[in-house]
């Protein structure tokens, strides 16, 4: 008589053979949605540099200061490209920064920094006119502002030296950045290792700042 079905030790085949497969299969799928954030990202980010420039051509200036009076530079927030004239409908929110923002919002309470930058979105930093070497070294990197956010290490650094590029690895350290000059940065020739990364959590010893 003939038997029906498949011997355990068939069955341990089968079930190895799937667990080769979906060891292949995992990493490259991970890898494919990280590739799509950056993707996205950086589209996002010409959105708001779209934004910026139409912002300027009708204030002559970048969105209002978060300080008075104003000083060489600043933080700034970027919801005023929403109103009251929409040059974006939201602020997209930074695809690498939910869960270094959960660190910051259980060490603090809140996602908001004590200048009102939330962490969750593309931190913008601008420099207005002077003839300081400051302002002179950034226009020559970044042109009026630069924006940047936490790349695929979930780390965004205290200041975009540290240049997110995929040719160092799919999850190397870095920041995302696209500044007015350059559009979206994809070297950096100057990279400073070991900034002071905000917030921390995610990237180096301590508490986020507050």
């Amino acid at each position: 008589m003939r038997r029906s079905g498949f011997t355990l030790i068939e069955l341990l085949i089968v079930v190895a053979i799937i667990a080769i497969l979906a060891a292949i299969a995992l990493p490259n799928f991970l890898h494919a949605q990280i590739r799509a954030k950056v993707a996205q990202g950086v589209a996002e980010m010409r959105s708001i540099c779209t934004a910026l420039e139409a912002y300027r051509a009708d204030n002559t200036e970048y969105p209002p200061f978060l300080s008075q009076p104003p000083t060489a530079e600043y933080h700034f927030i970027l919801h005023p490209l929403t109103t009251p004239i929409a040059y974006l409908t939201q602020v997209p929110r930074d695809l690498f920064a939910k869960e270094s923002s959960e660190d910051y919002l259980r060490a603090n309470g809140s996602y908001f920094r004590g200048d009102g930058v939330d962490t969750r979105d593309y931190l913008y930093t601008y420099l207005r006119e002077s003839a300081s070497t400051s302002y002179l070294s950034f226009y020559r990197r970044y042109g009026r502002w630069v924006l940047w956010g936490h790349g695929p290490d979930l780390c965004r650094q205290s200041d975009p030296d540290l240049i997110y590029d995929p040719s160092n690895g799919l999850t190397s350290s870095g920041d995302i950045v696209f500044s007015q000059k350059e559009g979206y940065h994809r070297t950096s020739s100057s990279a400073v290792a070991g900034n002071v990364p905000y917030p921390r959590g995610r990237c180096g010893p301590g508490t986020p700042n507050p």
